[in-house]
């Protein structure tokens, strides 16, 4: 018997994702762990090649038949037990990796965001762009 089941599945094409991704898998714990979720690849791509793109350090982790591959941003939340920003290119991509991590947190309770000094403006404007989405408020420019 298994540590894991297979939970469900989806394919890449829904995602606005890299070229490189043809889907995910979800396998539910048999003994109380985390969910593990699976980024399917192309062929062609090694995940050591790619793991330090993704957006937390504690889902920088890969694994091909050559053996599992992680970044140091990995080692620091699997022992700090945070997620710790590693990718904040814009507001908008901010504002997925913020909704990513409350549904990574529902997972892992009680284990904190922690932003680099060099995000903290990125974060502060998608959590504002957020808070004021759902009352149709429009930023405007007027002529001086």
């Amino acid at each position: 018997m298994g540590l894991y089941a297979y939970k469900n599945g989806c394919p890449g094409e829904y995602m606005d994702a890299a070229r490189e991704v043809m889907g995910t898998q979800t396998y539910r714990s048999l003994t109380g762990l985390p969910e593990l979720n699976l980024i399917l690849l192309e062929k062609e791509f090694n995940p050591a090649s790619i793991i330090e793109r993704v957006d937390f350090g504690l889902c920088q982790i890969g694994a091909d038949p050559l053996g599992v591959e992680y970044s140091a941003a990995y080692e620091f939340d699997h022992a700090n037990r945070c997620f710790t920003l590693t990718r904040a290119e814009s507001v908008d991509g901010v504002r997925r990796s913020l909704k990513r991590y409350e549904r990574l947190v529902q997972k892992y309770q009680g284990w904190p965001l922690n932003v680099p000094a060099e995000f903290a403006a990125l974060v502060e404007a998608a959590r504002l762009e957020e808070t004021f989405a759902g009352y149709g408020l429009a930023v405007m420019e007027f002529p001086e």
